[in-house]
């Protein structure tokens, strides 16, 4: 099973460049002040690699949507949270209750399904909805 700690290492595959590097920089240090520097990069969806996201529309920007869309791609029902929220960060759910919580919520979080390969993510206020995912 993974870890909640292989899902936050490996979310740089759904960013930038640019921010990738500096997530593995942040990533790399267990004092908290990383950890929340790194998180700060989730914050905005500017740097989330648009290759590897599809933008869900205001329309199908609801829970039962977009799990059925994540479990079609191989989403398991287990997932893990990453956020700048600090009560959801690092929690292991379930699907609906993590992709629930990203819609939810005001700040941007990240439900991780497949490590570095399967996602959802919700922007700050909702401003974007994208389903994550490499090959």
């Amino acid at each position: 099973m993974e870890s909640y700690e292989q899902h936050f290492q490996l979310a740089e595959h759904f960013l930038v460049p640019s921010a990738a590097a500096r997530w593995r920089t942040c990533a790399s240090f267990k004092s908290e002040k990383q950890l929340n520097s790194a998180l700060m990069l989730i914050e905005h969806g500017t740097r989330l690699d648009k290759k590897k996201a599809v933008l869900i529309s205001k329309s199908e920007r609801n829970s039962e949507f977009v799990v059925q869309r994540l479990k079609s791609l191989g989403a398991p029902n287990e997932c893990f949270v990453l956020s700048n929220c600090g009560q959801l960060n690092g929690q292991k759910c379930s699907l609906e209750e993590g992709v629930q919580a990203a819609l939810d919520t005001a700040f941007g979080t990240l439900v991780s399904c497949v490590a570095g390969r399967l996602g959802f993510y919700c922007g700050e206020f909702l401003d974007d909805c994208y389903l994550l995912f490499t090959e």
